[in-house]
Protein backbone atom coordinates (compact mmCIF):
# COMPACT_ATOMS: atom_id res chain seq x y z
CA UNK A 1 0.00 0.00 0.00
CA UNK A 2 1.45 3.36 -1.05
CA UNK A 3 1.66 6.32 1.36
CA UNK A 4 -1.16 8.15 -0.40
CA UNK A 5 -3.34 5.04 -0.35
CA UNK A 6 -2.81 4.88 3.41
CA UNK A 7 -3.64 8.57 3.48
CA UNK A 8 -6.89 7.96 1.64
CA UNK A 9 -7.90 5.27 4.11
CA UNK A 10 -7.16 7.61 7.03
CA UNK A 11 -8.90 10.49 5.25
CA UNK A 12 -12.19 8.57 5.26
CA UNK A 13 -12.19 8.65 9.06
CA UNK A 14 -14.41 11.35 10.55
CA UNK A 15 -12.99 14.48 12.03
CA UNK A 16 -10.29 16.96 11.15
CA UNK A 17 -7.66 14.90 12.97
CA UNK A 18 -8.13 12.18 10.37
CA UNK A 19 -7.52 14.65 7.57
CA UNK A 20 -4.35 15.97 9.17
CA UNK A 21 -3.10 12.46 9.78
CA UNK A 22 -3.81 11.61 6.17
CA UNK A 23 -1.76 14.51 4.89
CA UNK A 24 1.10 13.77 7.24
CA UNK A 25 1.01 10.15 6.08
CA UNK A 26 1.16 11.28 2.45
CA UNK A 27 4.11 13.55 3.17
CA UNK A 28 2.37 16.70 1.93
CA UNK A 29 2.50 18.84 5.03
CA UNK A 30 5.41 20.80 6.36
CA UNK A 31 8.56 21.39 4.36
CA UNK A 32 9.53 19.31 1.30
CA UNK A 33 11.61 16.19 1.80
CA UNK A 34 15.38 16.50 2.17
CA UNK A 35 15.97 15.25 -1.34
CA UNK A 36 14.12 18.29 -2.66
CA UNK A 37 16.40 20.59 -0.71
CA UNK A 38 19.45 18.88 -2.21
CA UNK A 39 18.55 18.80 -5.91
CA UNK A 40 15.87 21.50 -5.87
CA UNK A 41 14.01 20.49 -9.05
CA UNK A 42 11.15 22.84 -9.78
CA UNK A 43 7.94 20.77 -9.97
CA UNK A 44 4.82 21.93 -11.77
CA UNK A 45 1.56 20.03 -11.31
CA UNK A 46 -1.33 20.17 -13.78
CA UNK A 47 -4.69 18.77 -12.66
CA UNK A 48 -6.87 17.52 -15.52
CA UNK A 49 -10.53 16.54 -15.18
CA UNK A 50 -12.31 15.01 -18.19
CA UNK A 51 -15.90 14.29 -19.28
CA UNK A 52 -17.58 17.48 -18.02
CA UNK A 53 -20.85 17.60 -19.99
CA UNK A 54 -24.61 17.90 -19.81
CA UNK A 55 -24.83 14.23 -18.73
CA UNK A 56 -22.10 14.25 -16.06
CA UNK A 57 -22.60 14.56 -12.28
CA UNK A 58 -23.58 18.21 -11.82
CA UNK A 59 -23.79 18.19 -8.03
CA UNK A 60 -20.39 16.57 -7.60
CA UNK A 61 -18.70 18.75 -10.23
CA UNK A 62 -20.06 21.90 -8.60
CA UNK A 63 -18.53 20.81 -5.30
CA UNK A 64 -15.26 19.79 -6.97
CA UNK A 65 -14.90 23.16 -8.68
CA UNK A 66 -15.74 24.76 -5.35
CA UNK A 67 -12.76 22.98 -3.80
CA UNK A 68 -10.43 24.28 -6.50
CA UNK A 69 -11.89 27.77 -6.20
CA UNK A 70 -11.61 27.78 -2.39
CA UNK A 71 -7.96 26.70 -2.52
CA UNK A 72 -7.21 28.96 -5.52
CA UNK A 73 -5.87 25.98 -7.49
CA UNK A 74 -6.00 25.93 -11.31
CA UNK A 75 -7.76 23.05 -13.08
CA UNK A 76 -7.91 22.03 -16.75
CA UNK A 77 -11.39 20.70 -17.58
CA UNK A 78 -12.07 18.58 -20.66
CA UNK A 79 -15.58 19.48 -21.84
CA UNK A 80 -17.77 17.38 -24.16
CA UNK A 81 -19.91 19.81 -26.18
CA UNK A 82 -22.47 17.33 -27.63
CA UNK A 83 -22.43 14.10 -25.57
CA UNK A 84 -24.63 11.19 -26.62
CA UNK A 85 -27.60 10.63 -24.34
CA UNK A 86 -27.22 6.91 -23.63
CA UNK A 87 -23.97 4.99 -23.92
CA UNK A 88 -20.58 6.37 -25.00
CA UNK A 89 -19.44 2.90 -26.10
CA UNK A 90 -22.47 2.20 -28.32
CA UNK A 91 -21.65 3.26 -31.92
CA UNK A 92 -25.27 3.10 -33.09
CA UNK A 93 -27.10 6.41 -33.76
CA UNK A 94 -28.05 8.21 -30.54
CA UNK A 95 -29.49 11.62 -29.74
CA UNK A 96 -27.04 14.18 -28.40
CA UNK A 97 -27.47 16.52 -25.45
CA UNK A 98 -25.59 19.81 -26.00
CA UNK A 99 -23.96 21.42 -22.99
CA UNK A 100 -26.77 23.05 -21.05
CA UNK A 101 -26.88 26.65 -19.88
CA UNK A 102 -26.73 25.41 -16.28
CA UNK A 103 -23.47 23.55 -16.87
CA UNK A 104 -22.10 26.39 -18.97
CA UNK A 105 -22.81 28.88 -16.20
CA UNK A 106 -20.97 26.69 -13.67
CA UNK A 107 -17.88 26.67 -15.87
CA UNK A 108 -18.14 30.34 -16.80
CA UNK A 109 -18.09 31.33 -13.15
CA UNK A 110 -14.97 29.22 -12.52
CA UNK A 111 -13.31 30.57 -15.67
CA UNK A 112 -14.00 34.16 -14.68
CA UNK A 113 -12.55 33.43 -11.26
CA UNK A 114 -9.33 32.37 -12.97
CA UNK A 115 -9.61 28.77 -11.76
CA UNK A 116 -10.73 26.70 -14.76
CA UNK A 117 -9.02 26.34 -18.10
CA UNK A 118 -11.51 24.69 -20.53
CA UNK A 119 -10.39 22.19 -23.16
CA UNK A 120 -12.28 20.41 -25.93
CA UNK A 121 -12.81 16.75 -25.03
CA UNK A 122 -14.11 15.30 -28.26
CA UNK A 123 -17.34 16.16 -30.02
CA UNK A 124 -19.91 13.65 -28.70
CA UNK A 125 -17.47 11.20 -27.06
CA UNK A 126 -19.28 8.41 -28.89
CA UNK A 127 -17.10 5.48 -29.90
CA UNK A 128 -16.86 4.57 -33.54
CA UNK A 129 -17.38 0.90 -34.50
CA UNK A 130 -14.43 -0.78 -32.90
CA UNK A 131 -12.03 -2.38 -35.37
CA UNK A 132 -10.82 -5.94 -34.89
CA UNK A 133 -7.33 -4.63 -34.15
CA UNK A 134 -7.52 -1.44 -32.18
CA UNK A 135 -9.05 0.53 -29.34
CA UNK A 136 -12.09 2.68 -28.68
CA UNK A 137 -11.89 6.03 -30.42
CA UNK A 138 -14.04 8.88 -31.64
CA UNK A 139 -11.65 10.59 -34.04
CA UNK A 140 -9.00 8.03 -34.95
CA UNK A 141 -9.59 6.71 -38.46
CA UNK A 142 -12.08 9.39 -39.55
CA UNK A 143 -11.48 11.36 -42.74
CA UNK A 144 -9.92 14.79 -42.50
CA UNK A 145 -13.07 16.70 -43.48
CA UNK A 146 -15.16 14.99 -40.81
CA UNK A 147 -12.50 15.51 -38.14
CA UNK A 148 -12.23 19.17 -39.12
CA UNK A 149 -16.01 19.56 -38.88
CA UNK A 150 -16.25 18.01 -35.43
CA UNK A 151 -13.29 19.94 -34.05
CA UNK A 152 -14.48 23.27 -35.49
CA UNK A 153 -18.11 22.87 -34.39
CA UNK A 154 -17.15 21.64 -30.93
CA UNK A 155 -14.64 24.43 -30.39
CA UNK A 156 -16.96 27.18 -31.66
CA UNK A 157 -19.86 25.93 -29.56
CA UNK A 158 -17.78 25.92 -26.37
CA UNK A 159 -16.23 29.27 -27.20
CA UNK A 160 -19.71 30.79 -27.45
CA UNK A 161 -21.14 28.94 -24.44
CA UNK A 162 -18.20 29.63 -22.14
CA UNK A 163 -17.10 32.98 -23.56
CA UNK A 164 -13.52 31.71 -23.64
CA UNK A 165 -11.03 30.57 -26.26
CA UNK A 166 -10.56 26.82 -26.62
CA UNK A 167 -7.00 25.96 -27.64
CA UNK A 168 -6.37 22.53 -26.09
CA UNK A 169 -7.78 19.23 -27.33
CA UNK A 170 -8.13 16.10 -25.17
CA UNK A 171 -9.13 13.19 -27.45
CA UNK A 172 -11.59 10.68 -25.97
CA UNK A 173 -9.83 7.48 -24.91
CA UNK A 174 -6.57 9.32 -25.71
CA UNK A 175 -6.97 8.06 -29.28
CA UNK A 176 -5.95 10.31 -32.16
CA UNK A 177 -3.99 9.96 -35.38
CA UNK A 178 -1.87 12.05 -37.75
CA UNK A 179 -5.04 13.36 -39.41
CA UNK A 180 -6.26 14.65 -36.05
CA UNK A 181 -2.98 16.49 -35.50
CA UNK A 182 -3.12 18.01 -38.97
CA UNK A 183 -6.69 19.20 -38.40
CA UNK A 184 -5.82 20.65 -34.99
CA UNK A 185 -2.90 22.56 -36.45
CA UNK A 186 -5.08 23.90 -39.27
CA UNK A 187 -7.59 25.14 -36.69
CA UNK A 188 -4.83 26.89 -34.70
CA UNK A 189 -5.06 24.75 -31.56
CA UNK A 190 -2.19 25.19 -29.14
CA UNK A 191 -1.75 21.56 -28.17
CA UNK A 192 -3.13 18.13 -27.47
CA UNK A 193 -3.19 16.06 -24.29
CA UNK A 194 -3.21 12.49 -25.60
CA UNK A 195 -1.81 9.52 -23.74
CA UNK A 196 1.18 7.37 -24.57
CA UNK A 197 -0.62 4.01 -24.65
CA UNK A 198 -2.55 3.68 -27.89
CA UNK A 199 -2.62 7.42 -28.37
CA UNK A 200 -0.96 9.34 -31.17
CA UNK A 201 1.38 6.87 -32.88
CA UNK A 202 2.91 8.96 -35.65
CA UNK A 203 3.82 12.52 -34.69
CA UNK A 204 5.09 14.74 -37.53
CA UNK A 205 8.24 16.58 -36.49
CA UNK A 206 7.06 19.64 -38.41
CA UNK A 207 3.88 20.13 -36.37
CA UNK A 208 3.59 23.29 -34.31
CA UNK A 209 1.36 21.58 -31.74
CA UNK A 210 2.50 21.08 -28.18
CA UNK A 211 2.02 17.77 -26.32
CA UNK A 212 1.33 17.21 -22.63
CA UNK A 213 -0.21 13.82 -21.76
CA UNK A 214 -1.51 12.71 -18.39
CA UNK A 215 1.41 11.15 -16.51
CA UNK A 216 -0.24 10.08 -13.27
CA UNK A 217 -3.54 9.79 -11.44
CA UNK A 218 -4.67 10.54 -7.92
CA UNK A 219 -3.88 7.12 -6.38
CA UNK A 220 -0.33 7.29 -7.79
CA UNK A 221 0.21 10.98 -7.20
CA UNK A 222 2.48 10.76 -4.16
CA UNK A 223 4.76 8.17 -5.79
CA UNK A 224 4.97 10.36 -8.89
CA UNK A 225 5.77 13.41 -6.78
CA UNK A 226 8.49 11.53 -4.93
CA UNK A 227 10.03 10.40 -8.24
CA UNK A 228 9.90 13.95 -9.60
CA UNK A 229 11.81 15.20 -6.57
CA UNK A 230 14.57 12.68 -7.33
CA UNK A 231 14.87 13.64 -11.00
CA UNK A 232 17.90 15.22 -12.64
CA UNK A 233 15.71 17.85 -14.33
CA UNK A 234 15.79 21.45 -13.20
CA UNK A 235 12.05 21.57 -13.90
CA UNK A 236 9.55 18.71 -14.11
CA UNK A 237 5.85 18.52 -14.94
CA UNK A 238 3.28 16.16 -13.45
CA UNK A 239 -0.12 15.92 -15.19
CA UNK A 240 -2.59 14.31 -12.78
CA UNK A 241 -5.78 12.86 -14.26
CA UNK A 242 -8.73 13.18 -11.89
CA UNK A 243 -11.72 10.84 -12.21
CA UNK A 244 -15.07 11.29 -10.51
CA UNK A 245 -14.84 7.70 -9.25
CA UNK A 246 -11.74 8.71 -7.24
CA UNK A 247 -14.01 10.51 -4.79
CA UNK A 248 -16.23 8.97 -2.14
CA UNK A 249 -19.02 11.40 -2.99
CA UNK A 250 -19.45 9.54 -6.32
CA UNK A 251 -18.28 5.98 -5.65
CA UNK A 252 -18.27 4.94 -2.01
CA UNK A 253 -16.76 1.50 -2.68
CA UNK A 254 -13.96 2.14 -5.17
CA UNK A 255 -13.20 5.73 -4.18
CA UNK A 256 -9.81 6.92 -3.09
CA UNK A 257 -10.43 10.13 -1.17
CA UNK A 258 -13.19 12.50 -0.07
CA UNK A 259 -13.59 16.05 -1.34
CA UNK A 260 -12.88 17.38 2.13
CA UNK A 261 -9.59 15.49 2.35
CA UNK A 262 -8.75 16.50 -1.23
CA UNK A 263 -9.20 20.16 -0.28
CA UNK A 264 -6.74 19.68 2.58
CA UNK A 265 -4.33 18.04 0.14
CA UNK A 266 -4.50 21.00 -2.26
CA UNK A 267 -3.92 23.39 0.62
CA UNK A 268 -0.86 21.38 1.65
CA UNK A 269 0.45 21.41 -1.91
CA UNK A 270 0.28 25.20 -2.00
CA UNK A 271 2.72 25.30 0.92
CA UNK A 272 5.40 23.24 -0.82
CA UNK A 273 8.28 25.56 -1.73
CA UNK A 274 9.44 23.40 -4.64
CA UNK A 275 6.01 22.94 -6.18
CA UNK A 276 3.34 24.95 -7.98
CA UNK A 277 0.04 24.05 -9.63
CA UNK A 278 -0.34 25.55 -13.10
CA UNK A 279 -2.63 25.43 -16.12
CA UNK A 280 -1.90 23.13 -19.02
CA UNK A 281 -1.56 26.06 -21.43
CA UNK A 282 1.14 27.58 -19.20
CA UNK A 283 3.31 24.54 -19.90
CA UNK A 284 2.30 24.09 -23.54
CA UNK A 285 3.29 27.67 -24.33
CA UNK A 286 6.96 26.73 -23.96
CA UNK A 287 8.86 25.58 -27.05
CA UNK A 288 10.44 22.50 -25.43
CA UNK A 289 7.07 20.73 -25.16
CA UNK A 290 6.85 20.07 -28.89
CA UNK A 291 6.73 16.74 -30.76
CA UNK A 292 10.37 15.84 -30.12
CA UNK A 293 10.04 15.58 -26.34
CA UNK A 294 6.72 13.73 -26.65
CA UNK A 295 8.19 11.06 -28.94
CA UNK A 296 11.15 10.53 -26.59
CA UNK A 297 8.84 10.22 -23.58
CA UNK A 298 6.61 7.80 -25.48
CA UNK A 299 9.57 5.52 -26.23
CA UNK A 300 10.60 5.48 -22.58
CA UNK A 301 7.08 4.90 -21.26
CA UNK A 302 6.55 2.09 -23.80
CA UNK A 303 9.70 0.36 -22.56
CA UNK A 304 9.12 1.08 -18.85
CA UNK A 305 5.53 -0.23 -18.90
CA UNK A 306 6.74 -3.63 -20.13
CA UNK A 307 9.06 -4.21 -17.18
CA UNK A 308 7.90 -5.71 -13.90
CA UNK A 309 7.34 -2.95 -11.29
CA UNK A 310 9.80 -4.38 -8.76
CA UNK A 311 12.51 -4.17 -11.42
CA UNK A 312 11.65 -0.56 -12.27
CA UNK A 313 11.78 0.22 -8.54
CA UNK A 314 15.12 -1.54 -8.21
CA UNK A 315 16.66 0.40 -11.09
CA UNK A 316 14.90 3.69 -10.24
CA UNK A 317 12.84 3.81 -13.45
CA UNK A 318 9.43 4.66 -12.00
CA UNK A 319 8.53 8.26 -12.72
CA UNK A 320 4.94 9.37 -13.28
CA UNK A 321 6.11 12.75 -14.55
CA UNK A 322 6.99 14.16 -17.95
CA UNK A 323 10.68 13.50 -18.47
CA UNK A 324 12.96 16.30 -19.58
CA UNK A 325 15.48 15.70 -22.37
CA UNK A 326 18.42 15.37 -19.94
CA UNK A 327 16.62 12.73 -17.89
CA UNK A 328 15.58 10.73 -20.94
CA UNK A 329 19.21 10.52 -22.08
CA UNK A 330 19.99 8.74 -18.80
CA UNK A 331 16.97 6.54 -18.08
CA UNK A 332 15.92 5.43 -21.57
CA UNK A 333 19.12 3.45 -22.37
CA UNK A 334 18.85 1.88 -18.92
CA UNK A 335 15.23 0.92 -19.51
CA UNK A 336 15.97 -0.43 -22.99
CA UNK A 337 18.83 -2.62 -21.72
CA UNK A 338 16.77 -3.88 -18.80
CA UNK A 339 13.84 -4.68 -21.10
CA UNK A 340 16.10 -6.54 -23.56
CA UNK A 341 17.61 -8.59 -20.72
CA UNK A 342 14.15 -9.36 -19.33
CA UNK A 343 12.83 -10.45 -22.75
CA UNK A 344 15.85 -12.69 -23.34
CA UNK A 345 15.62 -14.24 -19.85
CA UNK A 346 11.90 -15.11 -20.11
CA UNK A 347 12.28 -16.51 -23.63
CA UNK A 348 15.33 -18.62 -22.75
CA UNK A 349 13.82 -20.05 -19.55
CA UNK A 350 10.49 -20.93 -21.19
CA UNK A 351 12.24 -22.31 -24.28
CA UNK A 352 14.45 -24.55 -22.11
CA UNK A 353 11.50 -25.83 -20.05
CA UNK A 354 9.42 -26.64 -23.14
CA UNK A 355 12.36 -28.18 -25.00
CA UNK A 356 13.38 -30.51 -22.17
CA UNK A 357 9.77 -31.48 -21.51
CA UNK A 358 9.23 -32.17 -25.21
CA UNK A 359 12.38 -34.29 -25.41
CA UNK A 360 10.98 -36.52 -22.71
CA UNK A 361 7.27 -36.55 -23.64
CA UNK A 362 7.09 -36.43 -27.46
CA UNK A 363 8.98 -39.71 -28.16
CA UNK A 364 6.78 -41.59 -25.68
CA UNK A 365 3.46 -40.12 -26.78
CA UNK A 366 3.76 -38.75 -30.33
CA UNK A 367 0.19 -37.43 -30.30
CA UNK A 368 1.09 -35.10 -27.42
CA UNK A 369 3.22 -32.96 -29.75
CA UNK A 370 0.23 -31.92 -31.85
CA UNK A 371 -1.89 -31.29 -28.74
CA UNK A 372 0.81 -29.21 -27.02
CA UNK A 373 1.52 -27.13 -30.13
CA UNK A 374 -2.17 -26.48 -30.75
CA UNK A 375 -2.84 -25.49 -27.13
CA UNK A 376 0.20 -23.22 -26.87
CA UNK A 377 -0.48 -21.52 -30.21
CA UNK A 378 -4.16 -20.98 -29.30
CA UNK A 379 -3.27 -19.34 -25.98
CA UNK A 380 -0.68 -17.15 -27.72
CA UNK A 381 -3.24 -15.95 -30.28
CA UNK A 382 -5.84 -15.32 -27.56
CA UNK A 383 -3.39 -13.25 -25.52
CA UNK A 384 -2.40 -11.18 -28.56
CA UNK A 385 -6.06 -10.56 -29.43
CA UNK A 386 -7.02 -9.69 -25.84
CA UNK A 387 -4.13 -7.24 -25.46
CA UNK A 388 -4.76 -5.40 -28.71
CA UNK A 389 -8.44 -4.91 -27.85
CA UNK A 390 -7.37 -2.55 -25.10
CA UNK A 391 -4.42 -1.22 -27.10
CA UNK A 392 -2.48 -1.18 -23.86
CA UNK A 393 0.43 -3.59 -23.60
CA UNK A 394 1.64 -3.92 -20.01
CA UNK A 395 4.28 -6.04 -18.34
CA UNK A 396 1.65 -8.70 -17.59
CA UNK A 397 0.56 -9.01 -21.21
CA UNK A 398 4.09 -8.97 -22.55
CA UNK A 399 5.26 -11.57 -20.04
CA UNK A 400 2.40 -13.84 -21.07
CA UNK A 401 3.24 -13.43 -24.74
CA UNK A 402 6.93 -14.09 -24.09
CA UNK A 403 6.20 -17.17 -22.01
CA UNK A 404 3.98 -18.84 -24.56
CA UNK A 405 6.20 -17.76 -27.44
CA UNK A 406 9.10 -19.43 -25.61
CA UNK A 407 7.00 -22.53 -24.98
CA UNK A 408 6.01 -22.69 -28.64
CA UNK A 409 9.59 -22.33 -29.87
CA UNK A 410 10.78 -24.92 -27.35
CA UNK A 411 8.09 -27.39 -28.41
CA UNK A 412 8.95 -26.89 -32.08
CA UNK A 413 12.63 -27.42 -31.29
CA UNK A 414 11.81 -30.59 -29.30
CA UNK A 415 9.66 -31.86 -32.16
CA UNK A 416 12.46 -31.16 -34.63
CA UNK A 417 14.96 -32.88 -32.32
CA UNK A 418 12.70 -35.94 -32.07
CA UNK A 419 12.18 -36.08 -35.84
CA UNK A 420 15.88 -35.69 -36.60
CA UNK A 421 16.69 -38.43 -34.07
CA UNK A 422 14.26 -40.82 -35.70
CA UNK A 423 15.58 -39.96 -39.14
CA UNK A 424 19.17 -40.49 -37.99
CA UNK A 425 18.31 -43.88 -36.53
CA UNK A 426 16.50 -44.84 -39.71
CA UNK A 427 19.48 -43.87 -41.89
CA UNK A 428 21.90 -45.78 -39.65
CA UNK A 429 19.81 -48.91 -39.98
CA UNK A 430 19.39 -51.59 -37.28
CA UNK A 431 22.03 -51.97 -34.63
CA UNK A 432 24.82 -54.52 -35.30
CA UNK A 433 23.51 -57.11 -32.85
CA UNK A 434 20.14 -57.19 -34.55
CA UNK A 435 21.51 -57.82 -38.02
CA UNK A 436 21.21 -61.35 -39.42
Amino acid sequence: MTPLERAARIARRPGRAGLTAALLCAGLTGSPPAVAAQSKPRIEVVFRYDDFSSVSFTGFETRLLGVFQKTRTPLTVGVIPFPVAKNFLDPSPQPTMPLTEEKSAILREAIQAGIVEPALHGYSHQARPRPFWGQFSEFKGLGRDEQMRRLREGRDFLKTSLNHDIRIFIPPWDAADATTLDALQSLDFLGVSAGFDGGVVLVPESTSLKFLPATSDLPRFYESLRSARKSDCSSTVLVVLLRDADFSEVDGKRSFISLEAFAEMLTALSKQSDLSVVRMADVMSRPEYGPGLFVKNKKFVSAESLIYPWLTDLFNLNNGYYLCAANIAVVYPRAAKLLAAYVALVLIVCFAVAFRSGQWIFPKWPWSAAAALFLTFSVLVFLAYDIQRDADMTYKGMTGLLMFAGFLLGQLAALAWSWLGRRRRFEQGPLEEWRI
